[in-house]
């Protein structure tokens, strides 16, 4: 079923069809419950899940067939290893100990899944596999929601959450073709929209992906935490713009020169320094400053952002041959294929590569319930926080969005009919409409390229106080510029106000800058307060990690909308 509900409520709403927003609602659906799934996009392709440029999924999960000493206490190690003391460590046991029995569902819904040989990206066992036809399991998910009868409700964007008595009652739907906005009842509310990697210039998967769980979130009165930690990986910048760049590519010793004709290595690094840190960089795909090969990141990020890229905007590579021919293939036959049949060939020294927004390890504060602090609403998928910290394990974050993402599609309908249903007697609310009226303003796009633009350069791999400060004043003149106020009233858990100011279009444009403005400045200001260096965090002017700065950041949204931050370490 799909299209607008006018006069109907649901027992479930879930915002977002990744893969944490469909496995929710599946789940849900699984206990009897009325879903509805509000999308910006299309069902089964919204979100960095469905990214046409991925080359499949990688999901980690401890199930011992590649590994027989392998564990889901094995996995947990890792994991907290990786997080570096900034993860909720519930949650990261309860992802260990179910990830295999969601690959197990996974599989058994007809999704094909490869193992992976080697160890990557911190994990110390193999454990890793991937489904690599990305189609494939777009289809058998969406095969999936629709033999449940779930209702889907697309390119539409949720403005505020509502409230009754104190808990979350539904969404407020903005949708794009009828230029119109309603409200939905619900008895629960699960958001699973995803991170912010669309705040940074260069992004991998959904540019849409601005931070709109994490936004609602605040406004509902929920707690956000671990917002600095953002992951990144190299991509293509051309001539496949957005396309993840294989680590392992870095065995070969990649040839990189800046827009100057300078060869980047030999500035950098002597010939043998610059061997050790590819063998070093091959094994993990997201930079962190724990291992020596992210001064190869930073040196292709410094080169960037000081004025020296290639003409697309990256730094141009090349893999050289070894005797002439064809670059060495070894174990990278399928990856370089793949990259040429997408326009990409490494041999020529056409290709230009830079450093990624590629997830946010933090977000949403959620218990092992995927409950958050309000009410009736959940979270889950990379809207969530807990099960990850400085760094992530490679192929967790899908593993968390099956594992959570089942969590809180169940427990989001326990709770509705614990409390909703049985309270309204099985009666359907009203739902009121709204219509629209006046014009928006025409320059929210280019507001919003300005911020990729300020994130990309202080508070991407590299960050200062002297950056970050400017950034956040650059943010906070952008937001005084007035373009950002049509939906200023609406403050989530907080009855609905009764109109949407501007045109669908402008609407929605000025409500994304707004966001976008929002969570950029929790991320900045997250990052101006941990004065260390710490996994995908780091410092230039404090390099080395700190024992002071071990606990974790959170932030909250005061009712006269002042963002509050708190840590172990402040109000010392």
């Amino acid at each position: 079923m799909v299209g607008k509900v006018i006069g109907r409520d649901f027992d479930v709403v879930v915002v977002g069809a990744g893969v944490a927003g469909i496995t929710a609602a599946i789940a849900a659906a699984g206990e009897g419950a009325s879903v509805a799934v509000v999308t910006r996009g299309r069902l089964g392709n919204s979100g960095s899940s469905f990214c046409h440029l991925s080359r499949g999924w990688g999901i980690s999960a401890a199930t011992g067939v590649q590994d027989p000493a392998d564990s889901p206490s094995e996995h947990l190690r890792d994991i907290l290893d990786a997080a570096q003391g900034m993860s909720i460590p519930r949650l990261a046991e309860v992802l260990a100990d179910e990830a295999p029995a969601r690959l197990s569902d996974l599989a058994g819904m007809g999704v094909p899944l490869t193992p992976v040989r080697g160890c990557h990206c911190f994990n110390r066992r193999e454990r890793s596999v991937r489904a690599f036809d990305v189609n494939m399991t777009r289809q058998v998910l969406a095969d999936a929601v629709r033999s449940r009868r779930i209702h889907i409700i697309e390119e539409s964007t949720v403005l505020s959450l509502l409230a009754s008595s104190g808990r979350c009652a539904g969404v407020r739907v903005l949708e794009k073709q009828s230029d119109s906005a309603y409200d939905i009842s619900s008895g629960a509310v699960v958001l699973a929209s995803g991170g912010g990697t669309g705040l940074f210039s260069f992004n991998l998967g959904d540019p849409c992906n601005i931070g709109y769980s994490h936004y609602l979130a605040l406004l509902s009165g929920a707690t956000l935490t671990n917002m600095e930690f953002v992951q990144f990986a190299f991509g293509i910048a051309w001539p496949v713009p957005g396309a993840l760049f294989a680590e392992e590519l870095f065995s070969l010793r990649p040839v990189l020169t800046n827009g100057l004709g300078e060869d980047v290595t030999s500035k950098h690094f002597s010939a043998d320094q610059y061997a050790k840190l590819c063998a070093l960089r091959a094994t993990h795909a997201p930079y962190t400053c724990a291992c020596p090969s992210s001064a190869i990141d930073r040196a292709i990020y410094g080169e960037i952002a000081n004025g020296r890229a290639s003409r697309h905007g990256g730094v141009s590579l090349r893999i050289a041959p070894a005797t002439g021919g064809e670059p060495p293939k070894s174990g990278l036959g399928e990856w370089l294929d793949w990259l040429r049949g997408m326009g990409a060939d490494l041999s020529t020294g056409d290709v230009e590569i830079a450093p990624f927004a590629q997830a946010f390890n933090g977000g949403i504060v959620i218990d092992e319930h995927g409950r958050t602090s309000v009410q009736g609403l959940y979270a889950c998928g990379e809207a969530a926080a807990g099960p990850h910290g400085a760094d992530r394990v490679g192929g967790n974050m899908i593993a968390s969005a099956l594992v959570f993402g089942t969590r809180a599609g169940r427990n989001s309908a326990r709770y509705a009919a614990e409390t909703w249903r049985a309270a309204k007697g099985g009666q359907g609310a009203a739902v009121a409409h709204y219509a629209p009226a006046g014009d928006g303003t025409p320059t929210e796009a280019r507001h919003l390229g300005r911020l990729r633009s300020i994130m990309f350069k202080a508070c991407s791999l590299v960050r200062d106080e002297d950056g970050l400060q400017q950034a956040i004043g650059e943010i906070d003149s952008l937001t005084r510029d007035g373009v950002t106020q049509s939906n200023s009233s609406c403050r989530g858990i907080t009855p609905a106000c009764d109109a949407v100011c501007g045109a669908a279009d402008s609407a929605r444009a000025s409500m994304d800058l707004h966001v976008a403005l929002t969570v950029s400045k929790v991320i900045l200001s997250s990052a101006l307060l941990r004065r260390e260096s710490r996994g995908s965090h780091f410092r230039r002017d404090f390099p080395q990690p700190d024992a002071a700065y071990g606990g974790r950041i959170e932030v909250r949204m005061d009712p006269s909308g002042n963002l509050t931050y708190t840590a172990p370490w402040l109000g010392r």
